[in-house]
């Protein structure tokens, strides 16, 4: 064989640059694709809703008040619940509904496979999971503590999510972002134990310490799973919901039976 002359080298290289390239605009075009498929499936379920409520608002700004309204009103349901039932049948209960709803909206308005791809299963599953963890928590948080307290610490959720955002994805973490987690912490310890700022408060009772981890490690759970939906970005969102509740709706009941287990 003769060896290829250096303009047939540079010419051979360029075309394989030129393939690479053609691969990988292909890549991110289906993957524009994907999303966007995504994004109007949720405009499907959710368009009535939104052009009932308010037609003139943008649509992103309804959906969030929209749901910030049942968000609140589900935290004041388990704070009443909270003497009468175990958190973990609250769960349950929940779950079972949302994994009904959302299988419906799956099969019968999406018609995808609820299941969704088979290489996105592993990562489904981890999401699921750090959901059911992060609800379970919060929902112990709210019942053991004062209501102000345990929303107070839930909205340090976007400062966990922004570090592990940045140790798994390597996203960006400016200065700008540390100095406001850090404000927005020393402002939540300050709330929720004054007694470090102002050396007692014997006016107002002792927070339950076991709600206090749970508020907080209920932060770490949903960063992780935010994580996990961000890897997700070209899935559905309602398949996402539909993991989250399948994975609530096995564990729960594991769960309320160590919870209702009794030591001899």
């Amino acid at each position: 064989l003769e060896p290829r002359s250096a303009p047939e080298d540079e010419a051979a290289h360029d075309l394989d640059s030129g393939a690479q390239l053609n691969d990988e605009a292909a890549t991110e075009a289906a993957t524009a694709s994907t999303v966007k498929e995504s994004v109007k499936d949720c405009e499907v379920i959710f368009e009535p809703c939104i052009l009932c409520a308010c037609p003139w608002a943008p649509r992103g700004l309804v959906l969030a008040a929209i749901a910030q309204v049942f968000f609140s009103v589900m935290i004041l349901c388990v704070k009443l619940l909270r003497d009468r039932v175990p958190t973990f049948e609250i769960i349950l209960v929940r779950q079972v509904l949302v994994y009904l709803i959302s299988l419906a909206q799956i099969v019968f308005v999406l018609k995808r496979n609820p299941f969704g791809a088979p290489k996105d299963r592993k990562l489904l599953a981890v999401r699921g999971l750090c959901g059911f963890g992060g609800l379970s928590t919060a929902f112990y948080g709210i019942a053991k503590l004062p209501l102000t307290v345990s929303t107070l610490i839930s909205f340090l959720n976007p400062i966990w999510s922004s570090l592990v955002a940045y140790c798994i994805l390597h996203e960006k973490l400016s200065a700008r972002d540390v100095a406001g987690g850090l404000i927005a912490l020393s402002g939540t310890v300050w709330i929720t134990h004054p007694a470090i700022i102002f050396g007692t408060a014997e006016a107002s009772p002792p927070l339950n310490p076991f709600g206090l981890l749970a508020s907080f490690t209920s932060g770490w759970f949903a960063a992780f799973a935010m994580v996990a939906v961000r890897q997700l970005r070209h899935e559905s969102a309602v398949v996402l919901v539909h993991w989250f509740a399948g994975a609530s709706v096995i564990c729960s009941p594991l769960f309320l039976w160590i919870q209702s287990y009794e030591t001899p």
